[in-house]
């Protein structure tokens, strides 16, 4: 008899399934949700850092709309943006020491800032002790942009 003939064929094992998969694919997984986890946080928390500045933004286009159409007047609309910035200014240092700042103090940190002299030496100036004139001498549309644009410098700075 031959030996070869009593060989059986060669049995090929069954292949691994997928599941469950190996430890590597599990802390992929896991490293994975958490990034997700970390990065669904960070732009929630930027989205509510960055809110009370995209509200302010649009409470002033609010009040500049009303001063074009007369519902208030010059000396009200510099005091809303006055009162708009010192909010701002409070929530982006995260600081008391901005609030009792007036009069040149406030324009000099206004122009620190803003990094111009826009409010020591510019149409920022109604926001000084002008604002307390019966009529406002500044350029209102000067103004309403260079209060947008550090709003936008408070918000990057956030």
């Amino acid at each position: 008899m031959d030996p070869l003939a009593q060989l059986k064929d060669i049995q090929i094992p069954i292949a691994p399934g997928w599941w469950p998969p190996a430890p590597g694919w599990w802390v992929l997984g896991i490293l994975i949700l958490l990034g997700i986890a970390y990065l669904y946080r960070h732009l929630l928390n930027r989205h509510f850092r960055h809110q009370p500045f995209k509200q302010a933004r649009d409470i002033i286009l609010d009040h500049n709309t009303a001063y074009i159409q007369h519902n208030i007047t010059s000396n009200e609309y510099v005091e809303l943006l006055n009162q708009l910035l010192k909010r701002a200014a409070i929530h982006s240092d995260r600081a008391s020491h901005v609030a009792p700042l007036s009069g040149k103090g406030w324009l000099t940190y206004l122009d620190d800032i803003s990094c111009s002299t826009e409010f020591t030496q510019g149409p920022g100036q109604a926001l000084g002790d002008q604002r307390y004139q019966t009529h406002s001498q500044a350029d209102l549309t000067d103004l309403h942009t260079s209060v947008i644009a550090v709003i936008r410098r408070m918000e990057k700075s956030a």
